[in-house]
């Protein structure tokens, strides 16, 4: 199985930018790429350099742009993100005015996307619309149980066809603290794999923001098996 990475900004020398390879599959999935013997990331001048290593050495490379009409799909499923975990609690009432919220804030973009086979995304956005046409037109009541399993069987579909859809890998990732310990979330902050923000290719606002914020990008999947399996107090 390929191992697929992606080039991202590294740190500068001095003023000069650098480019780094993080790995995008795979259990080493969100770890630099470092030489071999060196616990410190492998660094290149330019993106066209990383990439060209990265395949003369048998890498496959992901594409680092989202397409225009795969912007607001990868965007869904990291808004709804909570369906991610298997155990978690999703309030129907709340999911009623946060998806129509969502639905009504994009509606104007996915009309005006193509229609034709050519773009996979528009078709998979335009089929939500079609199936929560209740939900974003306000023309019925929507019953909040019946749009929690509905749409999270929806996102369940989608998901599996994602990687082909936008051309790139699509794994659910959590942000885990450098001691190993801890799991992000934008609501409680450092605590519980449980509480974590799961996302696909943005990291939480919350430590982007913090220019002094530490972290290691995991895949999520990865992380709940180890967590699973550790000893029960």
């Amino acid at each position: 199985m390929p191992v697929i990475v992606k080039v991202v900004p590294g740190e500068p020398y001095g003023k000069t930018p650098r480019f780094c390879l993080r790995i995008e599959s795979g259990y080493r999935a969100g770890q630099l790429m470092e030489a071999s013997g060196v616990d410190s990331p492998m660094h290149w001048p330019s993106r066209e350099d990383a990439e060209q290593w990265a395949r003369d050495t048998g890498y496959t490379v992901s594409q680092a742009e989202p397409t225009a009409s795969s912007k607001p799909l990868i965007n869904l499923f990291e808004t709804f993100s909570d369906f991610q975990f298997e155990d978690r609690e999703i309030s129907g009432a709340e999911l009623v005015d946060d998806l129509g919220r969502w639905l009504r804030a994009h509606k104007a973009e996915v009309a005006g996307m193509p229609v034709a086979n050519t773009d996979p995304c528009a078709a998979q956005l335009k089929d939500l619309f079609r199936l929560c046409r209740a939900l974003h037109a306000g023309d019925s009541d929507v019953n909040g149980g019946d749009l929690v399993d509905t749409f999270g069987e929806w996102l369940r579909e989608t998901q599996e066809e994602m990687s082909e859809i936008i051309g790139g890998p699509f794994v659910a990732k959590v942000v885990r603290s450098p001691d190993g310990e801890t799991y992000w979330s934008e609501r409680f902050g450092w605590g519980e794999l449980d509480d974590a923000t799961a996302y696909f290719q943005s990291v939480p606002a919350g430590l982007t923001s913090d220019l002094n914020a530490q972290w290691v990008e995991v895949e999520l999947a990865a992380s709940q098996a180890q967590d699973n399996e550790r000893p029960r107090a």
